[in-house]
């Protein structure tokens, strides 16, 4: 059997509102009584296909959208919609930022994902991102122009007076190109609560279909939008990124979320994509990640990598620092605003490099230290300077550093349970030294802080 006569699912308003809701209920339960019943299994199955035209807002131009990824389904078979293989018109991504070897940064009907640890500028890299678009201005490294368009901005963390829009301008973004979603109206249409993403899919994507011209929608954090779910479950979590990516294709943007990684640095075998806090799906979903780290031997030097790409080969990393712009003023003093300055050239280094590089140092350096005081101790205590000109004759300080600044012999310390101590009638004799097995008996004083 055919499906229903008028039968449509997807619109370009809210799939249930007070208008159509009777009667989107009711094709609803009639499409469920025909496949149930199972009529005419493997019969021709057809949706009529609504008119796919673009919506002319006031933000900006036509703009084409693909075709109903549910008017593929061409017949009902064993209760199910099923579509060949060879009925599915094979399609190009449609990327709007890739290197210049091709790998993906950005794509229309993608998902990507950014996550890593606070304060490192994650949501700065989504902030170039909107300014990019909506000024049509150039992706960095000479890897082409952004197309010109608006962006959808869902931010529950950052204030958007004080911080999101003084960026905007920092970043060179159109702000008549830039819409927020501050919050969705209650059922009653009278109140205002939190948006979030298993009600309000559909008013969202009406207010893109709305704006006509939207490139980019950005969500800072993802987590702030699940609704009332278990964060850690995996089917959980599925279940409302899933139609969030359906989204990203019915309406032919690119989505970008923004996530933490988990609290601790992980073993020295953990991945970068392991990092991400909750459910595996939280990076499984989108079809693009990337990860904000620090350089290890740059503090104030970012670097943006990949940690999936399942859309194209894997995208050169790339470096930024932050800056610091002045953008206006009002009463109370000047408005500052922070952007980012890419640098000219792509970053080899994976994340998983960078991420480890930094802590895989630190080991060593301190097992390092560890293994000369075991050594250095084994036969009785010494004076800190005599340990001090050894190690600096071992190369593990500095010609005129003191073990004290060392965070490697501060670890190694604490690890052999050092004790530090002054012995009697010898206090300008300094500091010692001592392994536990040589505890002091007659000291004049025990040294606690790492200074001694």
């Amino acid at each position: 059997m055919t499906a229903p006569e008028g039968f449509s699912i997807f619109t370009d308003g809210p799939l249930i509102s007070e208008v159509n809701s009777n009667e989107v209920r009711m094709q609803f339960r009639r499409l469920q009584k025909a496949v149930l019943n199972n009529e005419g299994e493997g019969d021709p199955a057809t949706i009529p296909q609504e008119e796919n035209s673009a919506h002319t807002g006031n933000g900006g131009t036509d703009k084409q959208k693909p075709n109903d990824p549910l008017h593929w389904f061409g017949a009902i078979n064993s209760g199910l919609w099923t579509v060949r293989a060879s009925e599915v018109p094979p399609k190009c991504v449609d990327a709007i930022w890739k290197d210049k070897k091709g790998g993906i940064r950005l794509a229309r009907g993608e998902h990507t994902m950014v996550a890593g640890e606070p304060g490192l500028g994650k949501s700065q890299t989504t902030i170039a991102k909107v300014a990019a678009v909506t000024s049509g201005g150039c992706w960095p490294c000479g890897e082409g122009r952004a197309p010109l368009g608006s962006a959808v901005i869902l931010a529950a963390e950052d204030s958007i007076e004080h911080t999101i829009v003084p960026r905007l301008i920092a970043a060179g973004a159109d702000l008549t190109r830039v819409h927020f979603v501050q919050a969705a109206l209650t059922s009653d249409g009278k109140g205002r609560r939190t948006f979030n993403f298993q009600e309000d899919l559909a008013n969202l994507k009406a207010l893109i279909n709305n704006i006509a011209d939207v490139e980019l929608v950005i969500i800072d954090p993802v987590t702030a939008y699940m609704g009332k779910i278990d964060g850690h479950k995996n089917t959980e979590v599925r279940g409302v990124l899933s139609p969030l990516g359906e989204l990203a294709r019915e309406c032919n943007v690119a989505i970008v979320s923004i996530t933490h990684f988990t609290k601790g640095t992980g073993s020295a075998a953990t991945k970068a994509i392991d990092r991400i806090i909750g459910s595996i799906a939280f990076i499984a979903a989108p079809r693009i990640g990337f990860t904000v780290i620090a350089d290890p031997d740059d503090p104030d030097r970012r670097l943006l990598l990949h940690v999936k790409n399942n859309i194209s080969r894997s995208p050169q990393g790339l470096a930024f620092r932050l800056e610091q712009r002045l953008v206006g003023s009002d009463e109370k003093g000047d408005i500052v605003g922070s952007c980012i300055a890419w640098e000219d050239d792509p970053v080899e280094k994976t994340a998983d490099e960078a991420l480890h590089s930094d802590g895989n140092k630190e080991q060593t350096a301190r097992a390092d230290a560890t293994e000369f005081l075991s050594n250095l101790l084994g036969d009785g205590p010494l004076r800190v300077t005599e340990i001090e000109k050894e190690a600096q004759a071992a190369c593990l300080l500095g010609p005129d550093q003191k073990i004290g600044q060392s965070k490697p012999f501060r670890s190694a310390r604490r690890v052999l349970n050092i004790v530090p101590y002054q012995r009697k009638g010898e206090k300008a004799g300094g500091w010692f030294w001592a392994l536990p097995i040589h505890s002091p008996t007659g000291a004049a004083q025990v040294g606690t802080s790492d200074a001694c």
